[in-house]
């Protein structure tokens, strides 16, 4: 309803969830040394992690558009996305 709150709402919790993923993402490739000696290994184990972490992030993406769908059939009846979605 009110766009101007919803914008600094948004920004802010972006901006939160941002640093927090780095926090993780950093420690998560920092420990990669860790995971073998092997050259080898560690390189598949790396493409391993980022094609599943791509996967789920467009996987997700993919889903969003029919589960909001869904949720404003159920709050409307209509069979399109709306902010009750």
């Amino acid at each position: 309803v009110n766009w101007i709150l919803f914008s600094i709402v948004f920004a802010i919790l972006f901006i939160i969830l941002d640093v927090f993923y780095s926090l993780t993402d950093v420690s998560y490739w920092g420990m990669v040394p860790a995971i073998s000696e092997d050259s080898h290994a560690r390189g598949i184990l790396t493409a391993l992690g980022s094609f599943t972490g791509t996967t789920g992030w467009n996987g997700l993406t993919m889903v969003v558009v029919p589960i909001t769908t869904y949720f404003t059939f159920i709050a409307t009846g209509k069979h399109t996305q709306g902010p009750q979605g």
